[in-house]
């Protein structure tokens, strides 16, 4: 796999996101011999890409392991790696200089689109301007570079949860609509008319991240032309890092992660789904190694299928699934174990199945308690009553937006289908890639993996001190390295 991206010039967009810096960090430490890597960085108000690239990528713990092993020429390393280009996807060309698009024209060999709003709740106009339009506005750049070898677009396994369907296939999803009259129309409507068409495109959509990175799949198999590299990639929930660069690793805090911080802590207990339906989660590490070899695919000609779509997740009993019953008594343990500093009450935490049960225990759990708080705050009105009533108001809203979001992900089940697995294979066969480029779930404990998870949320989230949990953090690494062996 080094001799696939040696001398390569890559672009990246959305490397500041958790998978952008995990892909980012296994090329430059499995292919250090890549020529340059290219990220477009949009600047925030008074913050340059140049500082954003150096706080938000250079100074990353996702480099932790980099730094121990290149000692103290690794800063001078990623800076002579990483070139950064200010841009916005939302703009046509991207929004780059006409300087920087010459350039990246004459010399980008790959491009990797990771970008995306992955705000389930966001409104229609917003998701569109950023999965779609800023799809397009990859896609229309990328075209126009005469050297590229394979343009890779992260969607999600998961624009299939309009599919009734059990089993869900790598191949494009119908619509029922066209994309871009829907684009079009979202782009101009304003107010009532914009909830309008949302309740219109929604249909068996989960939410509007879904719906929008199936319309951005469609745009760019009915405008990639006949001659253009590309890969779609679908990735299910990924979650921390298995074995790379360190075990638990992780950047942020959504889908699984969210729900194992909120139940670790004691602020989430309950939970409306199915525990015994598979949680699709893939770690980090895996994820970055099957969309690397997805590019390889395109590079070495491996694959001829036109869309190339791959799905990347656990679901597939060729796989290595794992039900809901699995985790969470798992996060359970450890958090009684080990409570965090920020828990306000003990980790206690179950799945119910039934709609009406659940709606009950929300009311005696969170409903109630918020009452008798605000009952506190109106007999005897101090401040301290008043801001305990606020505050348990406001954990209430945030516990409902979390577990609507996870809702269609818990009490339903898809099985996405890794058939693609068959040409990644003979990718690691052809690239003689070592076991450090593990591309399937197989060799995975979960119990163990769950365990890391949590330590890796304490670590690197919670930024909390693990001297307590140093026989756990241990007998994780041996089981991992076990797996490994």
């Amino acid at each position: 796999m080094a001799e696939v991206f040696a001398g390569k010039r890559v672009l990246i967009i959305g490397a500041t996101s958790f998978l952008g810096k995990a892909v980012i960090e296994k090329l430059l430490r499995s292919a250090p011999e890549i020529d340059k890597i290219f990220v477009l960085i949009r600047s925030e108000a008074d913050v340059s890409s140049d500082i954003r690239l150096e706080r938000e990528i250079i100074n990353s713990s996702v480099f932790d392991r980099l730094h121990r092993e290149r000692g103290p020429e690794c800063v001078q390393f990623l800076q002579s790696k990483l070139q950064v280009v200010a841009g916005d996807t939302t703009l046509p060309m991207l929004g780059i200089s006409v300087e920087d698009q010459l350039f990246l024209q004459e010399n980008v060999d790959i491009t990797i689109d990771s970008t995306a709003t992955v705000q389930f709740n966001d409104s229609l106009d917003v998701a569109v301007n950023t999965n779609c339009v800023g799809a397009m506005n990859m896609l229309e750049f990328v075209k126009t570079c005469p050297h590229l070898l394979c343009h890779l677009h992260v969607s999600t396994a998961y624009v299939s949860s309009s599919l009734r369907e059990l089993q869900v296939r790598e191949e494009l999803v119908p619509l029922g609509f066209d994309p871009e009259d829907a684009i079009d129309a979202v782009l101009e409507a304003t107010g009532n008319q914009l909830e309008q068409l949302q309740d219109t495109l929604m249909g068996n959509y989960v939410n509007t991240y879904v719906l929008t990175k199936s319309m951005a799949e469609h745009l760019i198999v009915e405008n990639a032309g006949d001659n253009l590299p590309y890969v779609i990639y679908r990735p299910t929930i990924i979650g921390s890092a298995w074995r790379e660069p360190t075990p638990g690793w992780i950047d942020q805090v959504t889908g699984v992660g969210a729900v194992v911080v909120a139940g670790g802590t004691g602020i989430v207990t309950i939970m409306h789904g199915n525990e015994d339906n598979i949680v699709d989660v893939i770690p980090v590490d895996i994820a970055v190694n099957n969309l690397l070899m997805s590019v390889a695919a395109v590079v070495n000609r491996v694959q001829t299928l036109r869309p190339f779509i791959v799905h990347c997740g656990s679901s597939d009993p060729r796989q290595s699934p794992v039900q809901w019953r699995t985790i969470y008594p798992v996060v359970v343990d450890y958090f009684h174990k080990y409570p965090t500093a920020k828990s306000p009450s003990q980790c206690k935490f179950k799945m119910i199945h039934s709609k009406t049960q659940f709606k009950m225990h929300w009311f005696l759990k969170y409903k109630v308690p918020s009452a008798i708080y605000s009952g506190f705050a109106k007999t005897i009105p101090s401040k301290h009553h008043k801001n305990q009533a606020a505050e348990r108001r406001n954990v209430n809203r945030r516990v409902k937006a979390l577990l609507k979001a996870i809702e269609p992900f818990s009490k339903n089940q898809w099985i996405f289908l890794t058939d693609s697995m068959d040409i990644l294979g003979r990718v690691v066969e052809s690239t003689k890639a070592p076991d450090t480029w593990p591309i399937d779930t197989e060799l995975i404990n979960w119990k163990s993996y769950f365990t890391s998870f949590c330590i890796g949320l304490k670590t690197f989230m919670l930024h909390e001190d693990l001297s307590k949990d140093k026989e756990d953090t241990h007998s994780v690494t041996q089981q991992e390295s076990c797996a490994s062996d």
